[in-house]
């Protein structure tokens, strides 16, 4: 048991990003569960164990390495041992590990979303929902079941390699810039001197305040700059679009179709189609990541902010 525990510690699931946030108005079975992601969080599987009955079951109907039904204390310390070691410990990149919409029945159910974006030193993208449903008895928690949410079974996905990583790791990104996590875009999901080129060379561009090549990390030419001068030049509305209709992929060389219909903070309107062509690469730890993401075909840039 203690190897395993180490394991788990020393791999470091104690990295994950939590959205614990206790109120005071909470059932005692929620605040339990939010102790319990908590712990996750920091790795303790002691704590975790501790605070569940002595038939306690955990059971993971999605895919992958660490499918299956856990009881009993070792057996549920073992799966916590299987995240650990597939997860990557602390080559791994956790972005989000958040817990949201519970719903609660009587005292002894339980039922949330947990929203997961993690990077594996294997290459792999793990990113979705999944619905946690708890039963709790005598004040401890009895039994979780995991459940991946539809379309995508995102454990299967990529332990599985049921999608291409790739593919998965472009959405993750357009994930993160529609929550307006650009920030964390450039941390965790680009190479090092990695190329953002938006339109460089197409007539007029110089024009678009954001058009142009950008490199992550050099000092005057860092991916914040474009992000930035999007964020002061469009206007983020309820109309805003700015999305992917289609994506595929060749290995690593991913091409998407992608619509943008909105506003200039100057009133004027950006409505087209453009091709965005992402390169994507393993970093020295193992982690996908983009290499290059360059965007084409974008006159109605040019055509909005002309004078």
């Amino acid at each position: 048991i203690q190897a395993v525990l180490h394991t788990i510690e020393s791999e470091g699931l104690q990295t994950l990003t939590m959205g614990c946030n206790l109120s005071r108005g909470d059932s005692p079975q929620k605040k339990l569960a939010l102790k319990m992601y908590e712990c996750f969080g920091k790795g303790d599987v002691k704590g975790i164990v501790d605070a569940g009955s002595e038939d306690m079951c955990f059971n993971f109907v999605g895919g992958g390495p660490y499918k299956g039904k856990f009881e009993g204390r070792a057996n549920v310390e073992k799966f916590f041992g299987l995240i650990g070691k597939n997860w990557g410990g602390p080559k791994g990149v956790t972005i989000e590990f958040s817990p949201s919409d519970f719903q609660q029945s009587g005292d002894s159910k339980l039922v949330n979303t947990m929203t997961i974006k993690h990077l594996t030193p294997e290459g792999l993208v793990i990113f979705g929902t999944e619905t946690h449903t708890w039963t709790f008895k005598d004040g401890k928690w009895s039994s979780i079941t995991v459940k991946p949410d539809a379309p995508r079974d995102m454990h299967a996905a990529a332990f599985e390699k049921k999608e291409n990583q790739a593919i998965m790791l472009c959405e993750m990104c357009w994930s993160l810039f529609g929550q307006g996590r650009t920030d964390e875009i450039i941390k965790h999901c680009n190479l090092e001197n990695a190329v953002f080129d938006l339109m460089s060379g197409e007539e007029g561009i110089d024009k678009v305040p954001y058009g142009g090549k950008y490199i992550n990390g050099q000092e005057g030419k860092g991916f914040e700059i474009p992000f930035k001068k999007m964020q002061e030049s469009w206007v983020f509305d309820k109309d805003f679009v700015f999305k992917p209709t289609k994506i595929t992929a060749i290995g690593n060389v991913v091409t998407m179709t992608v619509e943008i219909d909105c506003m200039t903070v100057g009133g004027k309107k950006i409505k087209g189609t453009e091709t965005h062509t992402a390169i994507c690469e393993r970093d020295a730890n193992g982690i996908l990541k983009t290499k290059s993401w360059t965007v084409t075909n974008g006159k109605h840039h040019v055509q909005a902010f002309a004078a």
